[in-house]
């Protein structure tokens, strides 16, 4: 499977566009809602993503390790959390207009999509960090054609599976 770092978008619209398309290529996506505390409350922003996919969620864990990412961290909280891909999750998913604003406080972190139970798109928006694992050459072209800039990276057969 080859790897590929992914630029953020130069507008709104490709932000859109990409969406749309990552919600009806694929299966699942998900998020990071990180929390110093248990009882932390997330921020309103974060609050309204959560309240607003809630019908589309499969399933939430407490975990340290997650697509691009894993933690050492023992004292915070990381909630990782599933939703079915749908259009109708298209309106959360545009509040933000690019994909490093997927970041805490406000709002959930790193936004991943799956298909064929692996990440095949996942984003560390702290680190400016987003990748793209794939060996289809349709896939590339369609997603270039909204106007991701790519840039292979290596090959890898190390990619994050969905164990739903």
């Amino acid at each position: 499977m080859k790897c590929y770092h992914v630029n953020d978008f130069k507008t709104q619209e490709q932000y859109i566009k990409f969406i749309e398309y990552m919600l009806s290529d694929s299966e699942y996506f998900s998020f990071i809602y990180f929390r110093y505390t248990k009882n932390e409350k997330m921020r309103k922003s974060a609050r309204e993503i959560h309240d607003g996919l809630k019908k589309l969620k499969v399933k939430s864990c407490f975990v340290s390790e997650w697509p691009g990412t894993v933690t050492f961290d023992t004292e915070n909280f990381y909630k990782f959390t599933v939703y079915r891909s749908n259009i109708c999750a298209k309106d959360i998913l545009c509040r933000y207009h690019r994909l490093f604003d997927w970041d805490y406080p406000q709002a959930p972190m790193d936004l991943c999509f799956y298909k064929n139970d692996y990440c095949y798109f996942s984003v560390t928006a702290h680190e400016h960090d987003a990748t793209l694992y794939t060996d289809d050459k349709q896939l590339i072209f369609d997603l270039q054609q909204i106007g991701l800039e790519l840039n292979y990276l290596y090959d890898t057969d190390e990619i994050f599976h969905l164990n739903l």
